[in-house]
């Protein structure tokens, strides 16, 4: 277990290192490439020349809606992975004091971690609305902006650099996912399949290994089923699913008063009301985001009413 976890921090540390260095040694070779003055050129055509495929008045307004409900959305992604994922409360409980534990949450997440996505969106964003890039005709999927810019930018190596960025990237949430599954089955699971006999930590740690090998092996079933799909819309799913339990995560804190039925019935209503909303709305600007709210605000209704 511990073996495990430290191995899991080193790697996040490590993947870290990898993915600041894309970001912030290539990023500003992109802008020194392209130039700044192009890119805000490019971006004043984009607000205010109609004619523009990728016309959009606010593409320079750093609150617009679009911008405001897509942070919203991230906001309760985030939420329910980090309430929900397993790995997050173990390298909490293992951190020294609580001081080190606040202090490593605030650098790395303020200063490390948050300007990441800021210059991502800015640089690489920005950049391919500049030059004029269309789904449908550059790209297949609006998340293929980056790799394209990358490509463009670099050639080949561009696109070795920037999978190796996404490989690294999706590692660290993995290694995350796999820490919380080993503790889950472990010390939850395991001993009430085997409450009748006494087990050892041998047949835990091999149980262990099969659950990382079955786990492994549907992650690899869904991602080549999700082959083409954007990651947009893997992130806006994500948010509909992970935000239906946090009404009951969140109440279960500070109220005794919910029954564990009552708890389960606002998950799965939660995230039926939010899939429904999602499909039912016509306008894909707001449908994700109304999407993932009811699946947030209604299990604290359903919650609050029952109990």
């Amino acid at each position: 277990s511990i073996a495990g976890l430290r191995g899991s921090i080193f790697n996040d540390l490590f993947q870290f290192f990898i993915i600041a260095s894309v970001v912030f040694l290539f990023l500003p070779l992109i802008l020194k490439i392209y130039g700044i003055d192009t890119l805000y050129n490019g971006l004043i055509d984009v607000a205010t020349n109609k004619r523009n495929p990728n016309y959009n008045p606010d593409a320079l307004n750093l609150f617009a809606p679009a911008a405001l409900r897509y942070m919203v959305v991230a906001l309760v992604v985030s939420m329910g992975f980090v309430f929900l994922g397993q790995g997050y409360y173990q390298k909490a409980l293992a951190a020294i004091n609580n001081k080190t534990l606040i202090w490593s949450f605030l650098f790395g997440t303020v200063f490390a971690w948050a300007p990441i996505p800021i210059l991502f969106g800015t640089v690489l964003g920005g950049t391919g609305l500049s030059m004029g890039l269309v789904v449908g005709e550059h790209l297949s999927v609006t998340t293929d902006v980056a790799p394209y810019i990358y490509n463009e930018f670099f050639t080949s190596t561009g696109s070795i650099i920037f999978s190796l960025m996404v490989f690294m990237a999706g590692l660290t949430t993995a290694g995350n996912a796999i820490v919380g599954l080993q503790g889950i089955f472990v010390e939850d699971i395991h001993p009430k399949l085997f409450k009748n006999r006494k087990t050892n930590d041998r047949e835990k740690i091999n149980f262990a290994r099969k659950i990382t090998l079955y786990f492994g092996l549907i992650i690899i079933i869904f991602a080549l089923l999700l082959e083409g799909v954007s990651l947009l819309y893997i992130d806006i799913l994500s948010g509909i699913i992970f935000a239906a339990p946090l009404g009951a995560f969140i109440l279960g804190l500070f109220w005794r008063k919910p029954k564990q039925s009552t708890a389960i019935l606002s998950i799965i209503l939660g995230m039926l009301g939010g899939i429904l909303t999602y499909l039912i709305i016509d306008d894909p600007d707001v449908d994700y985001f109304y999407g993932n709210i009811v699946s947030l605000v209604l299990p604290f209704i359903i919650i609050c009413v029952v109990s």
